[in-house]
């Protein structure tokens, strides 16, 4: 088991406030203009040290939901492999050891795109899953059916960020597997960042998923070594390794990057419309670990490319 403290907590804060990283403001969508870094900064020395871990959840915690009755009891079952998005607030379960219960182990938002794992009884009221390589129990009565396919699929920062959905949120840490089909090796985060409790060796915070995914500084490319070399703070400011870009022409792998007074969130862009609704895989916070969901960005998020 692998416990966060923080003995001097008031120390730790003002240092948080003052470099900033992960946890997004109450509103993550509000067109707020960004006071973090300036995109004209000069850029940083090769030899950046590690900079401070995100101080808190990447969006604010969702309650538990209330699973959905089946609206239609005789509608036609999925086939293994089907994506399937939820389309509202969702639980997932794990099943216990002897198969006869589930416990609640992360809440997601509607939009989240999950995968059939088996659907042996249309009539049942919860079906077998997998959110990345996690897998789940879930309502029947929270899913429809995926549209989510499209470009983006192919883009090599896409393709490693979707092997780390499905792993946990790991406060200041990044890292993850090919084979996370167990909780043990996804991990679990419980509590509300960065005092929260995280169980396991593998998971990423936002900023360490995106700098994993794009593998930068070029000694970060293994995914299964565990590293977080920048905040949000960094990510929104000027670097020899990304380039600042206008939302129009966002494209799959690239990044979305919000810091103002010590608060931040990022996530990869997969595809959809940079001003509406897309496609995004982000460490997304302790209660939901990392995500491919549909979501929205407002005005005060940057758009990021790797050089």
């Amino acid at each position: 088991m692998v416990t966060l403290r923080f003995p001097h907590a008031p120390l730790v804060a003002a240092v948080l406030l003052l470099l900033g990283c992960a946890g997004e403001a109450s509103d993550p969508n509000a067109n707020q203009p960004a006071t973090g870094g300036s995109p004209n900064a000069q850029p940083y020395e090769q030899a950046l040290q590690p900079s401070t871990p995100d101080d808190g959840e990447g969006e604010p915690p969702l309650p538990p939901a209330v699973d959905p009755p089946v609206t239609d009891p005789k509608a036609p079952g999925y086939k293994a492999g089907d994506k399937v998005m939820t389309r509202l607030v969702s639980n997932l379960y794990a099943e216990t050891a002897d198969a006869k219960g589930r416990v609640a182990v992360r809440v997601v938002a509607g939009g989240t795109e999950l995968t059939v794992v088996s659907d042996e009884d249309p009539l049942s009221t919860h079906l077998h899953a997998a959110i990345g390589q996690l897998p789940i129990v879930v309502a029947r009565g929270a899913l429809q059916v995926s549209s989510s396919n499209g470009d983006g699929a192919s883009n090599e920062f896409v393709k490693r960020a979707l092997v780390a959905v499905g792993f946990s949120y790991y406060w200041g840490h990044g890292n993850w597997s090919t084979v996370g089909t167990t909780l043990g090796e996804a991990g679990t985060c419980a509590g509300s960042c960065p005092t929260c409790t995280h169980i396991g060796k593998r998971g990423a915070d936002c900023s360490g998923l995106v700098a994993k995914v794009w593998g930068v500084p070029s000694t970060n490319t293994d995914i299964t070594v565990d590293s977080h070399p920048y905040s949000t703070l960094d990510f929104v400011s000027a670097s020899p390794r990304w380039t600042l870009l206008d939302r129009k022409n966002v494209q799959a792998g690239d990044a979305l990057a919000f810091n103002s007074k010590g608060k931040g969130h990022m996530f990869i862009y997969k595809n959809g419309d940079g001003w509406g609704s897309f496609w995004s895989i982000e460490a997304r916070g302790c209660s939901y670990g990392i995500t491919y969901n549909l979501r929205t960005a407002g005005s005060s998020y940057k758009t990021l490319r790797k050089k």
